[in-house]
C-alpha cells in the first residue's frame, strides 16, 4: 500500500526475520519517494516477543538523512502495526 505524507509517496513493507543476534525479528521497511525521485529507506523493528515501545529505526546509509514529518508518520505507523 502507498501512503501520502508531506510530498513523499511511501510504501510500507512488513518483513519477518531473524536478527543478528539469532532471535526472531518483525519489522517494517519503508520506502518513501519525494517528488524529485529521491528514494529513502529505512526500517523500523523489534523483536518477536517485544512490545513496539522498544522497537529501533535504522536507517540505509545512502538515504543519508529522512525528514521528520516521514519519520514521525513511520513511527505512529509502527505503534499501531507492528
Amino acid at each position: 500500500m502507498v501512503y501520502l505524507v508531506s510530498a513523499f509517496e511511501i510504501e510500507v513493507q512488513p518483513v519477518d526475520g531473524v536478527g543478528p543476534d539469532g532471535n526472531d525479528q518483525v519489522s517494517l521497511e519503508f520506502r518513501a519517494t519525494d517528488g524529485a525521485g529521491r528514494t529513502l529507506w529505512f526500517a523500523i523493528f523489534r523483536g518477536e516477543d517485544e512490545s513496539a515501545d522498544v522497537a529501533q529505526l535504522t536507517i540505509d546509509p545512502q538515504s543519508r538523512a529522512i525528514p521528520l514529518a516521514v519519520v514521525e508518520w513511520a513511527v505512529g505507523f509502527a505503534r499501531t502495526h507492528l
